[in-house]
């Protein structure tokens, strides 16, 4: 009897150990670069008004990602999370040919959640159980932020564009303890906010916690 008493301790806690690794959460914090459209804002701005016309903007954006997931199996993940960039700045300035001054500034932000498939390989090597590569989707937003001023006239436009996409990345997990772990990761989201062509590869450091 106490053989078995023991059995049942042992079966019982083992299972509440397996079933506490299941479940996860966490935060990334990466950037991603930004393709550098400086030359075509100008370009355009000369062709459309004449004169001459000069454009700054940000290469690169921060984004910040929360996310909780499933272990259904040593070699498979089920994972959601939302992200949320920061905001790329684009700048002008110019005189048209007829000698009016103007200045433009556009802001565009990106945020949406996105679910994916975590598959790891299947090995006994603890260290290599850390690798996956990710393959799923996002429904994601872009909000965008027009200013354009002319001398005392002010103009001032949003707008809000959405849409859905795929999404495929690799990664590593590294234990810190029994239930914190780490995460490096580079992940491409494609058609962000549903536009085509427009897609962005984010790169990332964050943390986790295993209940």
């Amino acid at each position: 009897m106490k053989k078995l008493l023991i059995g049942l301790v042992v079966l019982v806690s083992t299972n509440v150990i397996a079933q506490e690794s299941k479940w996860y959460v966490g935060g990334e914090l990466g950037s991603s670069k930004v393709d550098n459209s400086t030359p075509w804002i100008a370009s355009s701005l000369v062709s459309q008004l004449g004169g001459t016309a000069t454009a700054t903007q940000n290469t690169s954006v921060g984004v910040a990602r929360i996310f909780g997931g499933y272990k259904v199996n040593e070699m498979v993940d089920l994972e959601l999370g939302y992200f949320q960039s920061g905001d790329i700045n684009y700048r002008a300035s110019g005189v048209s040919s007829g000698s009016v001054a103007y200045a433009a500034a556009l802001d565009v932000s990106y945020s949406g959640f996105d679910y994916s498939v975590l598959l790891r390989p299947l090995t006994f090597n603890d260290t290599a159980k850390g690798f996956f590569l990710k393959f799923g989707g996002h429904r994601s937003q872009a909000e965008t932020d027009l200013r354009i001023t002319s001398g005392s006239v002010s103009l001032r436009a949003s707008s809000k564009d959405s849409g859905s996409g795929t999404l495929y990345g690799l990664g590593y997990d590294f234990s810190f303890s029994k239930n914190m772990f780490g995460r490096a990761s580079v992940t491409e989201y494609k058609k962000v906010a549903g536009i085509s062509d427009n897609d962005g590869t984010v790169y990332s450091l964050g943390l986790g916690y295993k209940f």
